[in-house]
């Protein structure tokens, strides 16, 4: 008898360590809008730019709090126009599209249905903005097209809100991202300091 109730009794055990951790969930992925502040690089002949774009994340959580996210987002097109008073006199405007791809580490607190996150992604950005003013701007452009490829960096965090155990709302996602591309446009200063700012809706599972 008491063997039987022992039995039973790691079997409750068990299964309840199973229903915890099924509330905990294991993929979150989230569609969102994504505005992007783009520094393209040396102010004396571009300013930076507000780009509307969108995408997704998806994060696989090896257990409740520390997880592993990859996040790709894209901007749809925009237009840059040199400065006026610039000190090449050139004039004219190039026309480009952005994409952003990264990976890393995401830690989250969860503390009800409040659940605040921060993150540090790796990896790189696309944007055709340097190669079609090269193209389109008579005599900005040397020697050397500039490369579309840049490595890329996002530190910071968030806010997701739970609606439920299969769906939360991602309040605010805010990141300061650092993007390496060196070329001509740009002086010699390979780093561009840009901002992100998400916000969507998640799936879990």
């Amino acid at each position: 008898m008491k063997a039987r109730l022992s039995l039973l009794f790691l079997i409750a055990v068990i299964f309840s360590g199973m229903a915890v951790a099924q509330d905990q969930p294991k993929v979150e992925l989230t569609g969102d809008y994504s505005y992007y502040r783009f520094n393209p690089g040396l102010p004396s002949l571009w300013n930076s730019q507000n780009l509307n774009g969108g995408g997704g994340q998806a994060a696989l959580y090896l257990n409740s709090w520390f997880g592993i996210a990859a996040d790709l987002q894209g901007y749809g097109g925009y237009t840059q126009c040199v400065n006026p008073n610039n000190p090449l006199g050139v004039t004219g405007c190039a026309s480009a599209t952005a994409f952003t791809y990264m990976f890393g580490p995401q830690i989250k607190y969860r503390a009800g249905k409040f659940e605040p996150f921060a993150e540090v992604l790796l990896g790189g950005a696309h944007s055709n903005f340097y190669g079609n003013a090269c193209k389109d701007i008579s005599g900005i452009c040397g020697s050397v097209s500039p490369t579309n490829n840049a490595f890329a960096l996002a530190v910071g965090g968030g806010v997701d809100i739970a609606v439920s155990s299969r769906i939360a709302i991602r309040l605010v996602d805010a990141d300061f991202e650092l993007t390496r591309f060196g070329n001509n446009f740009t002086g010699g200063n390979n780093s561009q300091s840009n901002f992100r700012f998400q916000t969507g809706v998640q799936f879990r599972f």
